[in-house]
């Protein structure tokens, strides 16, 4: 009997949660399912753990790389091998939700079949709490046509993670869409743009099924030359899928506006290197550079295509960096003699954090309403930082401080979704923080 699900589980040094992941797939209520292993070269006990689970379930498939590969060359070997109708993919620190998968093969049954299910809603687990998270919401009409993609788009809150979708197989497999490779940053939001771009028709499924483990992973979270040299690669085959498909202008539109999401998390990285490795990059972006410049600029809009379109690679890079220090340095000028809290600890909030820090401001930590990254510092393993740790606070620090204490700080907020910008602001406010005394950095502004 042909699956009706193939759940792919790309698995990479994963012993501390593979065992509650596999498990989970296992435990549904639902066996018309295989569930396909790939272990990148792991050195722990992961293939172990995915053995045990293959010797005692027959639906069980692995696939041992014999060198580390990287997690798009995982999910594209999964996609050759798979037989299901439906493609899910599944990182292996997180787990799907009980019997959530005969909830979802019903719904797929009752309705019009449909290349794409985009799931509305998620649950996310941090330490020993769940939190159900909304992404979209859409009418009443299950099916939505993408005759209007990019309106669509942009009215909704649709994550750019892989799992976040369930994919027919032949769908797939008809246009040839496969994970770049050697990529692992933004590697899932290509593929996510491509597929949303070409589907004619979806299905949205409005009850959770996968549970997102916060903490776990973080690979978006890394900083440095080689993460802007994987999202340039990125950017180059979202401009290189334009060219080569026949795309109607509203699909044109949509994803060079996908484009932008991966610029927002280059400029971050970009304002940290150094001018070898600035150089290093442009030599990179020359070579694909008449794909680049397909993009149209407006002589108001300075982003980065702008300046390499004026400048070339090497000096147009240089100079969009020097653009956007001096666009943040401008807003915290006024606030050099207060002590900062860059509010939240993510890349971005690192980000302007270390080039604060270089520029000799008084950055005294991080503030972070996640408990997974609360009394944490940084740089951590996966950030190299020549100044001074900098310890993450839960906000509640704030807490009963007198009106002259709170006057000593200054708070950058470095979150980049404006409802998050306005939530942290009102939660500032609650501590009785001056509205002058906060500041965000949008890096959509420099995209």
């Amino acid at each position: 009997m042909t699956p009706f699900f193939s759940v792919i589980i790309p698995i990479y040094n994963s012993e501390k949660y593979l065992f509650e992941c596999i498990n989970s797939i296992i435990k549904q209520q639902f066996s018309n399912l295989e569930i396909i292993l790939i272990d990148d070269n792991s050195i722990d006990r992961s293939i172990k753990i995915a053995e045990l689970f293959a010797k005692k379930n027959s639906n069980v498939k692995i696939i041992c790389n014999k060198k580390n590969e990287g997690v798009s060359i995982c999910r594209n070997k999964g996609i050759k091998v798979a037989k299901g109708k439906y493609i899910i993919f599944v990182d292996s620190d997180d787990f799907l939700l009980k019997d959530s998968l005969r909830k979802l093969a019903n719904f797929i049954q009752s309705h019009d079949e449909s290349n794409i299910i985009v799931f509305t809603h998620y649950v996310r687990k941090a330490e020993s709490k769940f939190f159900k998270d909304s992404m979209l919401s859409p009418s009443n009409s299950v099916s939505k046509k993408t005759s209007n993609i990019l309106e669509f788009y942009t009215n909704n809150f649709i994550l750019h993670t892989c799992w976040s979708y369930t994919y027919k197989r032949s769908f797939l497999l008809r246009n040839k869409l496969n994970f770049i490779r050697h990529v692992q940053n933004e590697e899932d939001n290509l593929f996510t743009a491509k597929a949303f771009c070409i589907c004619k028709k979806f299905l949205f499924y409005k009850k959770p099924l996968y549970c997102k483990r916060l903490g776990a992973g973080l690979l978006s979270n890394q900083m440095g030359y080689t993460q802007c040299v994987y999202l340039m690669k990125v950017v180059n085959e979202m401009y290189l899928f334009v060219k080569k498909k026949k795309l109607t202008n509203e699909q044109k539109e949509f994803m060079l506006y996908r484009t932008r999401d991966i610029f927002i998390a280059v400029i971050p990285r970009l304002i940290l290197l150094n001018q070898n490795e600035i150089l290093k990059l442009s030599k990179i972006i020359k070579s694909f550079l008449k794909n680049i410049l397909i993009f149209k600029v407006t002589q108001e809009r300075k982003n980065m295509i702008f300046f390499i379109k004026k400048y070339g690679p090497f000096k147009g890079l240089i100079n969009y960096k020097k653009f956007i220090v001096n666009e943040i340095k401008l807003l915290i000028e006024d606030f050099r003699k207060k002590k900062i809290y860059v509010f939240s600890k993510s890349f971005f909030g690192i980000s302007i954090a270390q080039l604060l820090l270089s520029y000799d401001y008084h950055v005294v930590g991080f503030l972070d309403n996640s408990k997974v990254v609360q009394g944490g510092s940084f740089p951590n393993k996966s950030t190299i930082m020549k100044f001074r740790f900098l310890k993450v606070f839960s906000p509640i620090i704030l807490k009963g401080k007198s009106k002259r204490q709170l006057s000593k700080f200054f708070f950058i907020i470095s979150n980049q979704k404006k409802p998050d910008i306005q939530n942290i602001r009102n939660q500032l406010k609650k501590y009785k923080i001056n509205k002058k005394q906060i500041g965000n950095i949008f890096f959509r502004n420099f995209a």
